[in-house]
């Protein structure tokens, strides 16, 4: 999925059972989960002033006179056009102390208070280069300049530029207040409204969903009522929660499940397992030969896929002490010799303590 959807969308991947920990609390886990997936596009304006200094103009301080302070008039040049700026104040202490001269392409950022040198002019090139020294052709395009920036970010990244500024109990704690985050999501509504900033729903991607009980589906039901929800996937193969009481057919309690949408599966074909296991082999470096790798299949098509893999993993064992190149058909067999499918255990202690109701459950 996070593939298909490229860098651009957020995507956040969690196990079901992450959200079990001693320290922090299972609602502040999954919030943090979700603003992770959230993701938030920030558009700021970009004006500067940009030339080659044709002529400077200096404007000394008259005496006895507040209201006129001293100042530069410049005289920029790019391709299309001439044009005269004034500076001032702090944008003329930082000319007069960066020795600006005529012939100097010069970048003037009058909101940032800014006057950077960006070189000199190619028309004084005389053929030596001096040292630490750059010679530019003229600059393209008008004098004053604006551009659109766009920096994309989470809002989790967001949080933690603001988590700074709480108190040093907190940042101990980990745990991030309420007031923060209803501070962030009103700058976040107002950037909004203002059209300085747009948000993207990420996707949050919840595998083995039967780990979660059902007071982590109640603050899920809260997070996609919320203002900046992400799409929540979640995935497991179980059909119940945990310490949950009210519950539907799928495992999730009624109140969340009347918000999702339920996506139609169906069970590996063979050729579909056949790549699985290739794929998994190569990320374990389990090289397997021809029948080794058959018999893996057709354990697979007859148990199922996660224990054939696991077969493969413990045969490398026999591999490393045999000395063998490849994982062959004998060690496959040997293992699985050994090793018992979870039904097929379940049926023989069934079989052996019949009186005992938990084993029927396999």
């Amino acid at each position: 999925i996070a593939s298909k959807l490229g860098e651009k969308i957020p995507f956040c991947m969690i196990h079901g059972a992450e959200i079990s920990s001693p320290i922090f609390k299972k609602t502040n886990i999954l919030l943090e989960k979700c603003r992770r997936a959230i993701g938030l596009k920030l558009f700021q304006k970009y004006e500067f002033y940009e030339g080659e200094i044709m002529e400077t103009n200096f404007i000394l301080k008259k005496e006895n006179s507040v209201s006129s302070p001293p100042s530069v008039i410049l005289s920029l040049r790019t391709t299309e056009e001439c044009l005269k700026i004034k500076l001032f104040d702090s944008l003329y202490e930082k000319f007069i102390s960066k020795k600006l001269k005529k012939g100097d392409i010069v970048k003037i950022e009058p909101k940032n208070n800014l006057v950077r040198r960006v070189g000199k002019s190619l028309d004084l090139f005389t053929g030596q280069i001096e040292e630490g020294e750059r010679f530019l052709s003229t600059p393209i395009g008008k004098v004053f300049k604006k551009k659109l920036i766009v920096k994309e970010i989470s809002l989790y990244d967001l949080d933690f530029l603001n988590f700074q500024n709480l108190t040093k109990q907190n940042l101990e704690e980990g745990e991030k207040t309420d007031q923060l985050y209803n501070e962030i999501n009103l700058l976040v509504s107002n950037y909004i409204r203002e059209k300085k900033a747009e948000i993207t729903s990420g996707i949050l991607f919840i595998d083995e969903a039967h780990f979660l009980d059902y007071e982590s589906f109640c603050f899920l039901t809260k997070i996609l009522d919320s203002s900046f929800p992400p799409i929540i996937i979640l995935a497991t193969n179980r059909t119940i929660c945990l310490r949950s009481h009210i519950l539907s057919k799928l495992g999730v309690p009624n109140e969340f499940l009347t918000r999702c949408l339920t996506v139609k599966t169906k069970n590996h074909n063979q050729k579909e397992i056949s790549a699985i296991i290739s794929l998994k082999s190569k990320e374990n470096r389990n090289f397997l030969s021809g029948n080794s790798f058959l018999e893996l299949c057709i354990i697979a098509k007859k148990n199922s896929l996660r224990f054939s893999i696991l077969l493969g993993n413990f045969s490398y064992s026999l591999k490393s002490i045999f000395y063998l190149e490849t994982i062959n058909i004998i060690a496959v067999k040997i293992i699985f010799f050994f090793f018992f499918h979870l039904r097929e255990s379940g049926k023989i202690l069934d079989f052996i303590y019949p009186a005992l109701t938990v084993f029927k459950t396999f």
